[in-house]
């Protein structure tokens, strides 16, 4: 059930990034949603913000190389890659 919550809320902050046209806003929001449900789940603070802030990293750099390659057939491969390493 997690995954499918995962894909639906990558699929989500695609559409923001597709409408902002900036990866730092999808980024910011998939890594506050990650530390606040770290924090739900494991009630450690440290943890969840050291978990966020790679979250952050890797969904940046995700939704800029998505800005990237928007409007090519790279754009698929990177969406599909990326969807397929978020049910990991």
């Amino acid at each position: 059930m997690l995954t499918i919550a995962n894909i639906i809320i990558f699929l989500a902050l695609i559409k923001i990034l597709g409408q902002t046209n900036n990866p730092l806003y999808p980024a910011l929001i998939y890594a506050v949603s990650r530390f606040f449900f770290g924090l739900i789940i494991k009630g450690e603070f440290i943890p969840a913000l050291f978990g966020a802030l790679i979250s952050f990293v890797l969904t940046l750099i995700y939704f800029w190389l998505l800005k990237k390659t928007d409007g090519s057939i790279f754009w698929w491969v990177i969406l599909i890659l990326g969807l397929a390493i978020g049910l990991i």
